[in-house]
């Protein structure tokens, strides 16, 4: 079983680096809008500007978005140990490691990988409540727990 900080701090980095993009991103789009700005006036450049702000509020939203995940990722703390799965927890199954947490997908350690889920995920909600033993039955599978974290 891979050590939850490892997972936590695999996290926080992803999340980290997508906030970064999406800020860089968003400073390229104000530096667009500043030059459309000094261009001549006309439907063309109208309709760029249009454009670039619908840009700019699509990244907003990611950003939101990121920011949430980023502060309920921060809220998990690495030594907590649960006896049912619940936000936070570290799921080992015999099929897979899961972190009901960040909704990343399959996340790679140097040393293993896992699933970020949200706790809102359908896997996650057959999961939720579960105890170490208990079968998790999904998409016509199932999985049994072996441990939780």
């Amino acid at each position: 079983m891979i050590e939850k900080k490892i997972v936590l701090k695999k996290c926080l980095e992803i999340l980290s680096e997508k906030l970064s993009e999406i800020r860089a991103a968003l400073a390229d789009l104000k530096e667009s809008v500043e030059n459309e700005d000094k261009s001549t006036a006309g439907d063309k450049h109208d309709t760029a500007r249009a454009m670039i702000h619908l840009e700019q509020e699509k990244l907003a939203k990611q950003l939101n978005s990121i920011e949430e995940e980023l502060n309920n990722a921060k809220r998990i703390l690495s030594n907590s140990a649960f006896s049912t799965v619940q936000f936070g927890s570290l799921v080992e199954t015999d099929l897979r490691q899961y972190l009901i947490g960040p909704a990343l997908g399959v996340v790679k350690t140097e040393n293993a990988s896992f699933v970020a889920m949200s706790p809102a995920a359908p896997l996650a909600q057959q999961m939720l409540g579960k105890r170490v033993g208990d079968l998790v039955e999904f998409n016509g599978s199932s999985q049994s727990i072996l441990t939780v974290i």
